[in-house]
């Protein structure tokens, strides 16, 4: 976020990525920095308009709006392509050029930049040379969600800077995502940096990002790629990107089983390794469509869940379901690892429920890690027990770093052991959303802080959250742990004893394939 100051307006530049008054008092904070400047000056405070406006409309960008609005002396710009334009007249969008005064003597001028998100805008503040580009060009990764649009914008920008002889001290943007080291940045949502990149950038990272995107224009749809520079990484989003090459990363690709509250509905989670065809974490709901497997309701007794499933599908490729030109396919179902004994149960048909919730490329040449310990959740159950709601989750370990480890954990929460910022009616919905990240603060992500029983109950915060949300996980169990950078041999995990109820499941899992061979 930035301030700028004039002797009639002052100008924010985001409001933040929190919505709460009391983890992040925006306004407080920015009322006193005001207050300061007006005594500093001999000014009233009720003769200075402030204005608060946003480089593009993403939640981290414009949560603390609501800590302005209706307040006095304060206009917050509307985040569209319309409340922009309207505001700054921008009357030919994105080809017009707006400017907006602070005082007589300080002109900012407002140039549509959409291609990151469709309201994008930049700001050039006359008198002080600095160029604020939001998210469209900081130290950091570069999403693209317009792919054409972006092209036009970067050159249109760096034309209006040249044509109009423009001085540039320093270009900002909104986040710092890179190392001191060039080309390796933090991983995504990382709340640990100790050895930033600095803010700002020149002139030459524009020139640089406009020649990268007019030569990946100029190859057409089919050459476009993520690309990696000193200060920033240009990354399209998937959709502007082209397809995985058909029938490549051909391979038996295993996958781990994760049972819902009916048979028929379950998770799998792919096993991973660190180099093709297998180098994808991959999670993705699938429906047992099998007419002989039915609606089985897991027991009450979350000790059952101490068994592993795994399945063996045939030869096919993985790059053919990334890109969605696969919808079903054939297993065999193994109880325990089928690369390490597990017993066979029956052959069995998934239906993919597309898209999948997590597509993650692992990369051998990554050196950053995630810290601390990093988790994604998947819903289990939502159940009430005792008059209270207990929500049952997969935890998958986020891997980056090779050698690493591949873990999944059951865990539940209890949404009254939550601090959080949203409505107490909405907050399960927010907790039971598949895909959720989570970091456990003050455990290194080390093999040996990993989730299992033996951690009782750990604080997580949830990552990329507006709302600050931090709750207490009890540990279940760990289900499955295997060791980079292959994922092959186990990480010793403690076995458990599996109560009747387990062996029942199992039982029933043997029943359904024996009907299924009837």
């Amino acid at each position: 976020m930035y301030l700028l100051f004039g002797t009639k307006k002052i100008l924010l530049i985001d409001s933040g990525a929190t919505v709460s008054l009391t983890s992040f008092p925006i306004r407080q904070h920015v009322e006193t920095i005001i207050n300061r400047w007006c005594i500093n000056k001999k000014k009233k405070r009720e003769d200075l308009k402030l204005v608060v406006a946003h480089t593009h409309n993403h939640l981290d960008h414009i949560a603390g709006d609501g800590q302005f609005q209706g307040q006095l002396f304060t206009t917050v710009v509307g985040t569209t392509v319309e409340n922009v334009s309207y505001f700054f007249k921008l009357s030919k969008w994105p080809y017009s050029i707006g400017t907006f005064a602070l005082d007589n003597q300080r002109q900012v001028a407002i140039i549509p930049i959409p291609g990151h998100e469709n309201a994008s805008i930049a700001f050039y503040d006359c008198t002080t040379g600095l160029l604020f580009t939001g998210d469209s060009l900081l130290p950091g990764r570069l999403y693209i969600a317009n792919f054409s649009a972006n092209v036009d914008s970067i050159q249109r920008l760096l034309y209006f800077i040249e044509s109009n002889h423009l001085n540039v001290n320093a270009i900002l943007g909104a986040h710092i995502e890179m190392t001191q080291i060039d080309k390796v940045d933090y991983p995504i949502g990382a709340t640990y940096q100790p050895k930033e990149r600095l803010l700002n950038l020149s002139l030459d990272h524009l020139h640089q990002l406009n020649n990268e995107l007019q030569e990946q224009w100029k190859a057409g749809f089919d050459q476009r790629h993520k690309a990696y520079y000193d200060a920033f990484i240009v990354d399209p989003n998937p959709s502007q990107l082209p397809p995985y090459p058909s029938n490549g990363r051909m391979a038996e690709h295993g996958f781990i089983l994760l049972p819902l509250s009916t048979l028929d509905l379950v998770w799998i989670s792919h096993k991973p390794m660190f180099r093709t065809p297998h180098d994808f974490q991959l999670v993705l709901m699938a429906k047992v469509t099998h007419p002989n497997v039915n609606s089985l309701s897991l027991p009450t007794n979350t000790n059952v869940l101490q068994n592993q499933w795994t399945i063996l599908p045939d030869l096919w490729s993985l790059n053919n379901l990334l890109n969605g030109n696969m919808t079903t396919f054939s297993a065999q179902l193994f109880i325990g690892n089928f690369e390490q004994g597990g017993q066979y149960l029956c052959n069995i048909t998934l239906e993919i429920v597309w898209p999948p919730l997590t597509i993650v490329q692992l990369n051998a040449s990554e050196i950053e890690p995630y810290q601390p310990l990093r988790y994604s959740s998947y819903l289990l159950s939502n159940m009430i027990v005792n008059n209270q709601t207990e929500i049952h989750l997969y935890l998958l370990h986020q891997i980056r770093v090779q050698p690493d480890f591949d873990t999944i954990a059951h865990a539940t929460i209890d949404p009254f052991n939550c601090t959080t910022d949203i409505e107490r009616e909405k907050l399960v919905d927010l907790l039971t959303k598949n895909g959720n990240e989570w970091a456990f603060p003050g455990l290194n992500n080390e093999l040996l802080n990993r989730l299992t029983v033996s951690s009782g109950v750990v604080r997580a915060q949830l990552l990329n959250d507006i709302y600050s949300t931090v709750c207490s996980m009890s540990i279940i169990e760990e289900i499955q742990c295997t060791l980079g950078p292959d994922f092959y041999d186990n990480c010793h995990v403690t076995s458990h004893s599996v109560c009747n109820s387990s062996s029942l499941l199992t039982i029933l899992f043997f029943w359904l394939c024996f009907q299924k061979e009837l």
